[in-house]
């Protein structure tokens, strides 16, 4: 005997699923149109394309989750804004629900995270129906390099020339033009301002 109600469900989420996919085509393609040189990878899904601001070159490699914000749960607020010539290597995911920017010629290595927005954790809010976040902007200078497996905190300024090594957990600021690294990450040395390509 057929189960009609299971053939249902299915037929519904497979549906579902396909208009995700091509909502989700629409807005990369929207990205790509608002930007000059922007390539943008299989397998790359963007919540709410139309509040990624870039105007290119940008690079997206396979696999990368950005969520721009907009929905109700972030209070309709949120983006995640690029500069010029910047690449975000395979699998990151980028949450921008607090906002995320990112200053010219910044770069990731493959599974980096940058979240702007966390669960209050509380047992005040754990007893609660609904997710309680809370939101704090991140802030990536220009000439970043943030290899892999980083993980980046809401409320985090990275400033400008700074690298922070692989593996790190990033939970406070990091200031200009040195290397981090570490869990949490701390100030290993200077970086010299003249290894920057002009």
């Amino acid at each position: 005997m057929i189960d009609v109600a299971s053939v249902w469900r299915t037929a519904r989420r497979a549906v579902h699923d396909a208009l995700w996919r091509v909502e989700n085509l629409r807005g990369i393609a929207g990205v790509e149109a608002r930007g000059r040189d922007i390539e943008i990878r299989q397998n790359v899904v963007i919540v709410n394309a139309e509040r990624l601001i870039c105007p290119g070159p940008l690079r997206i490699e396979h696999g990368c989750f950005f969520h721009c914000g907009g929905n109700s749960w972030s209070n309709f607020q949120g983006e995640i804004r690029i500069g010029r010539g910047c690449w975000f290597s395979q699998n990151n995911v980028v949450y921008g629900a607090g906002g995320v920017e990112v200053g010219d010629h910044s770069g990731t290595g493959p599974n980096v995270m940058i979240f702007s927005s966390r669960d209050n954790y509380s047992m005040a809010h754990a007893r609660k129906d609904l997710i309680v976040h809370h939101f704090g902007p991140v802030r990536i200078g220009s000439h970043v390099r943030i290899f892999s497996n980083v993980v980046v905190g809401p409320g985090i300024t990275i400033g400008e020339g700074a690298v922070i090594g692989a593996n790190s957990l990033v939970l406070r600021d990091i200031p200009p033009w040195v290397i981090a690294a570490g869990s949490p990450a701390r100030v290993l040395r200077p970086r010299d301002k003249d290894s920057v390509d002009p």
